[in-house]
């Protein structure tokens, strides 16, 4: 008896043949239409055209020129071309993520922009990029509560998930993890159609997709090929899909074929069937036994020979598709008259062919004269000319793009983003085309999957632990028997020599307070940099792939934080308990509790900022020098406090903003106060330059340079990684 798991419910079935079970899972199917038939309607559909696009770089170089076709509205394309063909630029260009320079887009035979259909749009890129820790179901449904309109009903939008979870075939897996390189999960075919399905639940009208059948063997290819084109008949659903080397059963699921060449130019557009009739008529020939798909990309590059065509060469393929767009245009009816037009545009070619190989030759002659004519000074004078031309190229007009551009300028944009923020928290926020969750809504959302991130997984919790109770009993090891010794008093010093006066007659006998509290912080802002580095650092990839479906950055950035909040105050307290083991405090407890959890949310701040701009890998080396960086050179301890004004006032601002400086004197007035009602410590704490009163300034400080780099760890969000997040 075989035992079959419903996603969601928990429910183990037994049943006793696949028959058996095919009825029951059509049953459920049938059910679930029935209760999402008005859920899952489209809000509208697509058929896109594109006219003579054009993509420019302003130094000269076309990445792609002349590319008009369509898309069409419940259909399936396929795009192929080799290498440098700009399959994926064409999906940017259509979409608005790249700015053509040409051409022009119309949705439904109207100029318009895609982009402005964003949420309607999905995009599966090539690499399965998702929350592997999360279950299959966990994954599609914050996908689908995030992305679909906030009227659809909590019912509605599980209806919608399950049916996708069946449709895609991973019904039997929805409730296992996606898993990674240490946690065995689902496997590599599934998940690339949980890859899809993050784009299929948000219900898009339009779907793009960057080679989804890689890394894919033949069979499980075939059948994500095959559900793709069932969706598009059966929902009316626009996609188009850039693929490599498809098996002969695989390349036959698309309704439509794109066929590109080098530079991107168009070397064939239109219905699958007939791209095999278009390549004979020009004179190739497909041998019996060779997949069409193989067929046509050889074509593309040159390496298969026509009989129509003499000395063929590839580029030779965008006049001919150009004569056949014109010819066909003339007179559809008329087959005499495309067939004379096309023969006319072969002879055409083959006259272009001759004169272009003879323009070649002269010209590698005429190169190679003038390199032996020319000296080395000449050719020092041309490259130092290219690369004035080259600087000033990205000097001015790259500057000019980062920072002002009205397309795609960083100052624009942050002026766009700070404007929309505050819709963000208006409920009655609409979009042109979706309505959006507001911002209450998003951080609900988010705030779930990361407690259950940052907590569901009892093994990976238990060891981001490891750092600060490692912290807490090594300083405590520092710090056994620690005690104030003050100077020896002023009558024994004055019948000391001088030599014997140097030491304990200005300094204290024993005061190691400063270094054990220097020492603790070093440790704990460390382990507090680590810690929090993989809460962004983690899982940059897959907040710029959910930015660039619309995921604002402000929910998910306090999400993430809040989620963080409990851990960061039980490392504190675990930190503060173990160091208690063979420290005797002699201050507050409570305050020595409060400095180290103040600490943490500090450090966890900065860890924040430090993984987002730089490699993740490299954060717990980083953090050492960080960590050191802020310690010694502004932490009051290298240069006291009572030294400061008479540095520079850059420098100043730098020990304000060093959490080192207000720890330090926090830890220390904590334990010295104690000391204070018989021994005379004043002169100590003017050598430091610390005030038995400002405990609570500093860990008032030592918050705001916490919430200062949670600002800064926004900003950073927003400002790198722009052009994965379009």
């Amino acid at each position: 008896m075989e035992n079959v798991v419903i996603p969601g419910k928990g429910k183990i079935l037994p049943t006793k043949s696949e028959a058996i079970f095919k009825n029951k899972v059509e049953q459920h199917l049938e059910n679930i239409n029935q209760a999402a038939e008005e859920a899952i309607k489209k809000e509208l559909h697509f058929t896109i055209r594109f006219e003579d696009l054009e993509y420019r770089l302003p130094d000269g170089f076309t990445i792609m020129q002349g590319v008009s076709g369509e898309f069409k509205e419940g259909r399936l394309c396929a795009v192929m071309g080799p290498s440098g063909a700009g399959k994926t630029t064409l999906f940017n260009l259509i979409t608005g993520k790249a700015k053509r320079t040409g051409g022009r887009v119309l949705l439904n035979e109207e100029e318009d922009e895609l982009s402005n259909y964003n949420r309607l749009v999905g995009f599966v890129p090539q690499e399965d990029v998702m929350l592997r820790s999360a279950t299959v179901t966990d994954v599609l449904n914050f996908s689908a509560r995030r992305r679909l309109p906030s009227t659809m009903k909590e019912d509605e939008v599980n209806h919608l998930v399950a049916k996708y979870i069946y449709t895609l075939g991973i019904g039997h897996v929805a409730d296992s993890i996606i898993g990674d390189e240490r946690r065995r999960g689902i496997s590599g075919g599934q998940r690339k159609r949980v890859n899809v399905g993050l784009e299929l639940v948000s219900n898009p009208s339009v779907l793009f997709l960057d080679e989804p059948t890689t890394g894919l063997d033949a069979s499980t290819a075939l059948d994500l090929c095959r559900t793709l084109k069932f969706l598009c008949h059966t929902e009316q659903l626009t996609a188009a899909a850039v693929i490599h080397s498809p098996s002969q059963s695989t390349f036959e699921q698309f309704d439509d074929f794109c066929l590109l060449g080098r530079g991107g130019q168009l070397i064939y557009m239109g219905e699958r069937e007939r791209c095999l009739p278009y390549f004979q008529l020009l004179g190739f020939q497909k041998p019996p036994n060779q997949n069409p798909a193989d067929f046509f990309l050889e074509v593309s590059m040159g390496r298969r020979e026509s009989k129509k065509l003499v000395n063929f060469h590839w580029s030779g393929l965008f006049g001919l598709w150009k004569a056949h767009e014109k010819a066909k245009e003339a007179d559809p009816e008329l087959k005499e008259y495309y067939l004379k037009a096309m023969e006319e545009a072969i002879k055409k070619t083959n006259q272009d062919t001759l004169k272009r190989q003879m323009s070649t030759r002269a010209k590698l002659e005429e190169e190679k004269r003038k390199q032996q004519g020319e000296g080395a000074l000449s050719n020092l004078c041309k490259s130092f000319g290219d690369f004035s031309q080259r600087f000033f190229y990205v000097v001015s007009v790259e500057y000019y793009r980062y920072w002002f551009s009205p397309d795609s300028g960083l100052l624009p944009e942050m002026y766009d983003w700070v404007k929309a923020t505050s819709c963000y928290f208006n409920p009655s926020y609409d979009h042109p085309t979706r309505e959006q969750p507001n911002f209450f809504y998003l951080l609900y959302l988010c705030f779930g999957r990361a407690f259950k991130q940052t907590y569901g997984v009892f093994d990976d919790f238990m060891g981001d632990l490891v750092l600060p109770v490692a912290v807490g009993l090594l300083v405590s090891a520092s710090a056994n028997g620690l005690a104030f010794v003050g100077r020896i008093e002023p009558e024994v010093c004055e019948v000391l020599s001088p030599a014997q006066q140097i030491g304990s007659c200005t300094q204290p006998v024993s005061d190691g307070y400063q270094a054990v509290g220097n020492f603790l912080l070093i440790a704990s802002g460390f382990a507090g940099i680590t810690m929090g580095s993989s809460t962004f650092g983690a899982e940059r990839t897959i907040f710029y792939r959910q930015a660039s479906t619309g995921l604002p950055v402000l929910p998910y950035f306090f999400a993430k934080v809040l989620a963080d909040l409990p851990k960061a105050g039980l490392a504190g307290i675990l930190t503060t308990v173990l160091f208690f083991v063979q420290f005797f405090t002699v201050g507050s407890a409570g305050n020595v509790f409060g400095l180290l959890i103040a600490i943490y949310f500090c450090f966890f701040a900065q860890g924040y900022f430090l993984s987002i701009l730089l490699p993740y890998g490299a954060i717990p080396l980083i953090g050492v020098v960080w960590t050191l960086f802020w310690a010694i050179a502004f932490g009051g301890t290298v240069t006291s406090l009572s030294d400061r004004d008479s540095l520079d006032p850059f420098l100043q601002w730098l020990f304000q903003m060093s959490p080192f400086r207000w720890g330090n004197e926090a830890f220390y007035i904590n334990e010295i106060n104690f000391y204070a009602d018989y021994l005379d410590v004043q002169d100590r704490l003017d050598f430091y330059g610390y005030n038995l009163d400002n405990f609570t300034i500093d860990i008032g400080a030592i918050m705001l340079i916490g919430l200062f780099y949670w600002g800064l760890t926004i900003l950073a969000l927003k400002m790198t990684g722009r052009d994965k997040m379009k």
